[in-house]
């Protein structure tokens, strides 16, 4: 009975650690994806880009924005966001299951 324990918290344990491998390759395929769309762009669209709308707004003045970029680049940092909201629970269930593993 207790094999079958150790043996479902070994695989559980594997599990997890597969997922926050998978969340960290994921992580950073979008953090390359995001620095591919700055490196396109020019200096100036660049920092509009990584400042917040408001600023870059009052920055840019009446000049064009590049919402196209800019779109993307706000989805970009909200999936990277969420994935790393992901990483980190399960990096906790992770440490978790692993001190359980420790105690017994």
């Amino acid at each position: 009975m207790s094999n079958k324990i150790t043996d479902a918290r070994i695989e559980e344990l594997q599990k997890l650690k597969d997922l926050k491998n998978e969340l960290s390759d994921k992580i950073q395929m979008q953090k390359d994806d995001m620095q591919k769309i700055l490196d396109s762009m020019d200096d100036e669209a660049q920092e509009f880009a990584s400042s917040s709308p408001k600023a870059a707004k009052a920055a840019r003045g009446k000049a064009p924005s590049s919402l196209n970029h800019q779109d993307t680049i706000d989805a970009l940092e909200l999936t990277i966001a969420r994935l790393e909201d992901d990483y980190s629970i399960v990096e906790r269930e992770l440490e978790k299951l692993e001190e359980a593993m420790n105690s017994t």
